[in-house]
Order: C-alpha cells, then structure tokens, then sequence
C-alpha cells in the first residue's frame, strides 16, 4: 500500500463491525458443526487425489456434489479443519455455509462481506485492514447502497498480501432466492488478478452443473465404514442417555450392519431409522423393524406421516401446526413459545393452562422432523425435511394433505393464535400499579417538557391474580402488578429520573418469561395482513382495536413499543386513537371499521394526525425522525405500498382535510420550512408510491409552494453526479401531474431542474423494483405536458435547459 495505517485499534474493530456486524460469524457455525462429526468419519476423503490436487494447485476450482443427506456440510467442515492446519502467513483461508433457514446466508454482500472480514483478520501485515479503512471511508459518508461488485473487488484488495488463498462455500442448493444470479458473483470471485483456489458444495441440480461447467468435479457420498462408525455412536449416545434400551446382545451390532448397508451413503437416512428405532419399546419390534426400513428419504417421511396418522387425531393436529410454525415463524421459534401457541384455541380467550403440551412430548412426536438446536430454538432436522412436505403430493398420497406446508395456511393459523392470545381474558387489566402511577408522576421541576400520558391505577385484586395466574403474567418486580381499575392521568417529563428506568427494565424482564407475548405483540399483523377479511380475524382485530382502547390494547402496545420501538418510555399516547395505530402498521380493515364507526380522520395527538401515522408508518411511534429522503432510496415494497395508497384513499373518501397537518416534528420537513401537507409528507415518507401521490395530486388543484420543491433539491437537483440508484416512481407521477404554466417564476426553474435531474437518471420499475433500462422521464412524461413545459422555458428565454433537454 501507498499509505500508512495511522488507525487506532477502536477504528480497526468499528470498520469490522461496520463490514460484517455479529450474528452470522461463520467460525461459530464451523465448530457446530465440527461437533456433529462423528471421530473417524470423512477421514478417507481427504486422501482423495482430486482434493489433494486442488489444495496444492494454484487456483484451481473443484465442485464437491453429493445426493440429499449425505453428510456433506460435515465433509466441508472436516476439509475447513484440515485446511486450517497447513494455514501460514503467506496462504489465507475463508468459508461460508449457506443454510436454507437463515435468509441473511444466501444473500451476496451477505457472502462476499463475511469472506473480506476473514482475509482481514488473517493478515498480519495489516494491509488488508488498510484497504478496508479506505473503503469504508469511501462508502460510509451517508446512506448508501453498495453493490456487490464493489465487494467483489475489496475481496480482491484484501488477498493481495496473501500468496495463495482458499475459499469454500458450501450450500449453494439451499440458495432459494435469485439463485443464477447468486452463482454468477459467486464464481466472479476468481478473477484473473486474483490467486484464489475456489471449493464449493451443493446437491448436483441442473442449474448450478450449469453455473459450474468449468470447476472440476467431485461425486461424494459417506462409506459404510463411516455410516457404521454414525450409527454406532448415536446408539451408544442414546443407550447413554436411557433413551434406548437393547437386551438382545446380538441386537446393536444388526442394527449397525443393517443401517449402514441400507443407507446408500446417506447419513440423513440412518439418522431417521435411528429415531424410529429408538421409538420402539421391545427388541422384538426392532428387530422386526429391520426387516421393513423404508427406501430413500421419501419413503422414510412418509413412514413418519403414517405413524403420526395412527396417533389420535389432537396428536396429529399438534404435528400439522408445529410444522407450519417452524417453517414460517419470523423469528426463531422456541420450544417455550411453541407449547403455549399449540395450548391456544383461536377465538377462544380463556386460557387453559392444562392445554399446554410438555415440550419433550412435542419433539418426540415430531422425532425426525425436527430439532431443537442448543440455544433451544426449533428447526427442521435437515434440508430435505421442508422440501419434502412442500413437494407433498396432494392427488398421490392425499392422506398426507395436511401436513403439506401451505404458506398462506401457516399465516392464517399464526396470526389467529397470535390475535387470540393478545385478546385473552386473563389480559383485561391494565399493566401498571399506584406506585408506578406516584413514579410516572414524580418529574423534575427543571423540565418544561411536558407530556400526557395515561398511567392504570393499582386494583384491589392485583395480589390475588398474581397468586393465580396461569400464564405468570403478572409483573411483580420492581412494583409492577397487574391493575384492573380505569386509566387515569398524570403528568411526566419527556426526561424521566432513574426509577423510570427500573420500570421499563421490569418490562423487559417481564417480556422475557412470556414468549408468546413477545412474538404475539412484534408480528401478529404480519400473518394477518392477508387476512383482515376473514370473518374470525375481523372480530379478533376489532376487538383489540376497539375506540374504547380495551385493556388487551394497552398489553399489546406497551409490549410493541418496548419490543418493536425499543421505546424508553411508558407512554400510551392516551391523546392518540386506536386509528392511528391501525394507520401505522397499515392495516385497511381495522381502518374502514374504525371510520365506519365514527372515528375522526382529522383526529390530532402526539403522534400526529392518521395519515402522519400511515406514512411514517412505526417511527411516527418512535422519537426519531423519517428515513431522510435524500439519500440512495431502497427498492420499494410493493404489497406495502399498496396498502398505504388503499387507505389514503379511504382516508380521503371519509373527509381527509388536505390542509397542513402540522401536528408533529418532521425534521425532514421542518429543516426546509415545508409545511406539514398530506402532499408534502408522502413525498418525503412514501416516495415510491406512485399511486398514492397521483391519488393526492388529484385532489390539488395545483401545488404552487416553491417549498414543495425543497424536498427534492438536495436529493435531485442540486446533485454534481446522480448517483441514485432508483429515482422513486412518486417523483416522477408529481412531476407528471404539475401544470408548468401555473408555476411562478421561481418554482418553474426547480420544476425543469428536477425534469432535467430525472431525466438524467434510471427510473425505479414498480413490477419488478428493479430500474427500466430504457425509460427516462421524458418518455413518461404526457406529450401535452411536455409540449407546456416547452412553451413555458421557450417564452421565458431558458435556452439552457431545452438544449439539455432535447439532448436527451
């Protein structure tokens, strides 16, 4: 390198964090799955003279493909620690495992960012650090989007010091979104600079064989000796833990024998056999069982099925619904909050706490089908497990049709387990106690900031739930009960002393023993977005969103605040309708019913007006201000999107004023001197949505304000390079919709720089959130507009900006 590194070490980890922050650290993901090795096993392979040839041949590429089950993310593993071994100052080593359960895996910068990090911390010299300083320097003056290729050539930059490098990817069938793409900068990383020897691991699928033409390949698949070696010691781990017991002592060495030779190389196979083995309760019943094992991974799920089909029909029910909890939970699902979801009966609201399954029971009914990992989170036992119940035959093997996973089947059923447990009888007091009440209330007389807040009053019955109390809900640390008596009013400061702080940590604590609560309150509306129609789902959400703000209301939004917001206060917002919660997470059902029932669409409170809360979405519930615009804009999310044009509409039908708002800070806004209009806002907090702002612009008859144009002058206009990667469809349906003619003189001069600045840029496709590649402004733009615009910048003698123009 040209320059010295003069960084300190604090400056060296933040760059590292900046790169690659915790949470998918691949070393922590090799010595897991180091530990499933079985001593002894895979210890051939690396013999193997394709193996030896690639590690010592300068950048070669090798593909390692093997069937379902096989083992081979264990192999990877085994080769990793072999390659670790011969490591040196002059060879660098990085991996990757993609894994289908975690979406963050098969994500490319996710890949490239993870491998940069690796490389730097290998690097003694420090050059490769140096290299990364200068590109976060480069990349980390605002937001920014970086693309892959830029990561792809940092990577290139970090292996310089290194004489040679490995790389190893494993996974690259469990890739589900994008995947040619994905394997197309994959294979980019060898570059013809770089001296990197490539190893990737996958199934042998037609598109990757494709992507692969030119790597060597290598067929793999475990040997019996190693399958005898596996079942062996998982048969000696269950006798050790008494989930096994063998008298016959001829048993054991058959079982070995019989599985190995049956598993056609597949650990996967042996694996499911050693479960249903162990399920049996003579050695007569095993013994016969060998004589029955089914053929291949398909037969051997649908054995499972049908042994779960015999069990009563409340057991059956209880597998169908962990499935689809496992496969499409938003966040890692833990056995605790599985066996109180499974105990819920939706649109029931008492709670029957004998209705709780005990979670060993659970995993051992789904023995083969699922897992419980270390951290006690639940997945499936291996890849081929969900493919396999999505791929269910329903016309073939239709007694199976239930356990099919179904992802609108799983929303419905999450969301209406969620929604039932917010609404539960049992939470039909409100959270907080008189002395909780006297702390809210005890403010500093130097604070001038003051704020209304809605704080419950302690009930007489407070010490009785919480000696009975079922789902141990009730908070009764750090003087929290649960309190049954109206909400009442007090005053505190936007600054709160240290008991405050104690109260937000009972919260917390609280949260943590009820994860049901904590799953219930983050994403009940995510599963049940697509289902506010349904008759069931429409009572549930009414119910919690009642204009009277029931007690459930205050559980569920104290609960979203802390856990979504991260809020550090215990405000409600008591000024604020249930409409404008509904309005921040966009919910069109809620939102009609509340209208329909007399809310006010024009209703002001700390959290503004509904249609602030509908724009700036959940951080109108938080003390921070709106994304600023003007900066690189993410891809849309179309479904969003559409929800919030749909109820701006309803919004408008029901009497929306289209003066300024003006009932809340927006930084954004307020910095420019741009009033608070329902115009002014979308275009700030929803530029993408083309639907919304040409519904709004519909309803002006013209928005003159040389403000409105502020928005767009630092992120547009006044730009030396456009640098956007996606000028939002909003910006250009507002530029469509502004008659030129009635412009003044200063808001016409920003009107055609912002015409020229698009023009100059990609627009942003609302189908596929990807830019068009051959559409300006101007091609959108309507013949007649653009014949006003021209008549206008012609009589005004702007001879600049129409040379620009028909340049273009």
């Amino acid at each position: 390198m040209l320059f010295a590194d003069h960084s300190t070490d604090d400056e060296k980890q933040a760059a590292l964090q900046w790169l690659f922050p915790a949470g998918l650290e691949q070393v922590l993901t090799q010595e897991y799955n180091l530990k499933l090795r079985q001593p002894g096993t895979w210890s051939w392979f690396l013999n193997e003279d394709k193996y030896q040839e690639w590690k010592i041949s300068a950048r070669s590429k090798l593909w390692l493909h093997g069937i379902p089950g096989a083992g081979k993310t264990i192999l990877v593993s085994t080769m990793i620690d072999d390659l670790a071994k011969d490591l040196s100052n002059d060879h660098g080593l990085a991996f990757f495992f993609c894994d289908f359960k975690t979406a963050e895996t098969q994500d490319v910068p996710n890949i490239l960012r993870s491998l940069i990090k690796q490389f730097v911390l290998q690097d003694e010299g420090g050059s490769a650090m140096i290299a990364l300083l200068d590109f976060r320097e480069r990349h980390s003056r605002g937001p920014t989007i970086i693309q892959s290729a830029q990561y792809l050539e940092l990577l290139h930059k970090v292996v310089q010091p290194f004489t040679s490098s490995s790389i190893v990817i494993d996974g690259l069938d469990e890739i589900r979104h994008n995947r040619p793409a994905v394997l197309e900068d994959l294979t980019t990383i060898q570059n013809s600079a770089s001296s990197i020897n490539l190893l990737f691991s996958s199934r042998r699928e037609v598109d990757i064989e494709e992507q692969l033409r030119d790597f060597q390949k290598l067929s793999v698949s475990a040997s019996e000796s190693d399958l005898k070696l596996y079942v062996a010691a998982e048969l000696g781990t269950r006798i050790r833990r008494k989930q096994l017991k063998i008298g016959d002592p001829d048993l054991k060495g058959d079982i070995i024998a019989r599985l190995a030779t049956g598993a056609g190389g597949m650990f996967r196979w042996a694996a499911c056999q050693v479960d249903y083995l162990c399920g049996l309760k003579t050695d007569l019943a095993r013994r016969n069982a060998l004589d029955k094992l089914p053929h291949g991974l398909t037969a051997t799920y649908e054995s499972t099925l049908s042994r779960i089909l015999d069990m009563q029909q409340e057991t059956q029910e209880l597998v169908r619904q962990t499935l689809q909890w496992v496969s499409f939970a938003n966040m890692p699902l833990h056995a605790s909050t599985l066996v109180q979801a499974l105990a819920i009966r939706p649109g029931e609201y008492h709670f029957e706490p004998t209705a709780v399954p005990a979670e060993e029971d659970v995993l051992e009914t789904c023995s083969s089908l699922i897992n419980r990992q270390a951290d006690g989170a639940l997945v499936f036992a291996h890849f081929t497990v969900p493919e396999y119940l999505s791929s269910i035959d329903i016309d073939g093997t239709p007694q199976f049709a239930k356990f099919r996973l179904s992802e609108t089947e799983a929303n419905y059923l999450i969301g209406s387990v969620c929604l039932t447990y917010l609404n539960l009888d049992v939470f039909s007091a409100t959270p907080l106690d008189e002395s909780a009440l006297n702390k809210l209330a005890d403010y500093e007389e130097d604070e001038t900031d003051m704020r209304l807040v809605t704080t419950p009053v302690l009930s007489s019955r407070a010490s009785i739930l919480a000696d009975d109390d079922p789902l141990g809900q009730v908070p009764v640390s750090a003087g929290l009960l649960i309190a049954d008596g109206k909400p009442v009013q007090a005053l505190k400061t936007q600054r709160q002393k240290s008991t405050f702080g104690t109260l937000e940590d009972a919260l917390g604590r609280w949260l943590d023993t009820k994860p049901l609560m904590v799953y219930s309150a983050r994403y009940w509306h995510h599963h049940c977005g697509d289902h506010l129609g349904n008759s069931l789902i429409a009572d549930m959400s009414h119910r919690l969103f009642h204009p009277e703000k029931p007690e459930q209301f205050f559980w569920w939004s104290q609960s979203f605040l802390h856990l979504v917001i991260h809020a550090k206060t215990t405000t409600l917002y008591p000024d604020a309708q249930t409409l404008h919660w509904a309005s921040c997470l966009a919910l069109y059902e809620v939102c009609d019913w509340l209208l329909q029932n007399g809310v006010d669409v024009n209703r002001c409170s700390s959290l503004g007006r509904p249609f602030e809360c509908l724009l700036l979405s959940t951080t109108a519930l938080a003390d921070y201000d709106v994304r600023p615009p003007f900066s690189n804009f993410p891809p849309p999310d179309r479904k969003a999107m559409t929800a919030r044009a749909k109820i701006a509409q309803l919004f408008l039908e029901n009497g929306l004023s289209l003066k300024e708002l003006g009932s809340r800070p927006i930084k954004t806004l307020d910095d420019r001197n741009i009033p608070h209009t329902p115009l002014a806002i979308a275009l700030v907090a929803d530029p993408h949505n083309e639907e919304l702002i040409s519904n709004l612009l519909a309803r002006y008859d013209s928005e003159t304000s040389i403000d409105i144009f502020n928005i767009f002058k630092d992120n547009v206009i006044g730009r030396a390079h456009c640098d956007i990667a996606h000028i939002p469809r909003g910006y250009v349906a507002f530029v469509n919709a502004i008659n030129p003619e009635t412009l003044d003189s200063a808001a016409q001069r920003q009107y055609q720089a912002l015409v020229q600045r698009i023009d100059s840029c990609q627009i942003c496709s609302s189908q596929y959130h990807e830019p068009d590649e051959d559409t300006s402004v101007l091609s959108l733009l309507g013949i007649e507009r653009l014949r006003r615009w021209f008549s206008v910048s012609a009589h005004r003698g702007q001879l600049p900006a129409l040379k620009a123009s028909l340049s273009n």
